[in-house]
């Protein structure tokens, strides 16, 4: 656990708790190049193009770092998290946000008085013959999707009330279908494109 307080001069005070994550090794591409090299032979007609391609791939090792809590005198916020399966083994998605209040605003303990549940899903994507770092695991071809968050109010008796969710739709069909996480169809910020 990893804990920041931030405080002002009235002696308010913020807490930001985390939690450490397994260490996972990631690859990724930092610099995608290509070389095109081109033979003239005299006139242009007669042009030869020879292209060849740079691809770096980095594996980097990364600690991960998640939000555990955000705690004031009257209020605190709690984070839970769930195994998610398109990144690193160990790798956690949000699952529940949960805010607490004081009881009675004094040296009383936090009370759960609402809820965010997230709930998710995954995009199935399919290596259509794009370049890509040969996929080893049935994760690479997974990406997470967020699909509803519901909003459930704890009552003082202790009742549950659920609002209707949030639901979120997604294009997953023909070009909008994203390709492997670890493909070359991407930008130079990551983000795929269908180039």
């Amino acid at each position: 656990m990893v804990c920041f307080t931030n405080r002002n001069i009235t002696g308010d005070f913020i807490n930001f708790g985390y939690r450490l994550g397994n260490t996972a090794s990631v690859s990724y591409f930092p610099s995608l190049s290509e070389n095109k090299e081109t033979s003239l032979n005299g006139n242009s007609s007669n042009c030869v193009g020879i292209i060849s391609g740079q691809h770096t791939n980095v594996l980097q090792t990364i600690q991960m770092l998640y939000p555990d809590f955000i705690e004031s005198y009257h209020n605190r916020v709690e984070f839970v998290y769930t195994d998610r399966f398109d990144f690193a083994t160990g790798a956690l998605a949000l699952q529940q946000v949960v805010f607490k209040n004081k009881s009675d605003y004094s040296a009383g303990s936090f009370v759960t008085v609402k809820t965010q549940d997230l709930v998710y899903d995954y995009f199935s994507t399919i290596n259509n013959g794009t370049p890509a770092i040969q996929p080893t695991e049935p994760r690479h071809f997974k990406r997470l999707k967020l699909t509803s968050v519901t909003e459930k109010g704890i009552g003082s008796d202790g009742t549950t009330l659920a609002l209707p969710p949030y639901q979120f739709t997604y294009n997953e069909t023909g070009i909008y279908q994203l390709p492997p996480r670890l493909s070359y169809q991407q930008d130079h910020w990551g983000f795929a494109n269908n180039n």
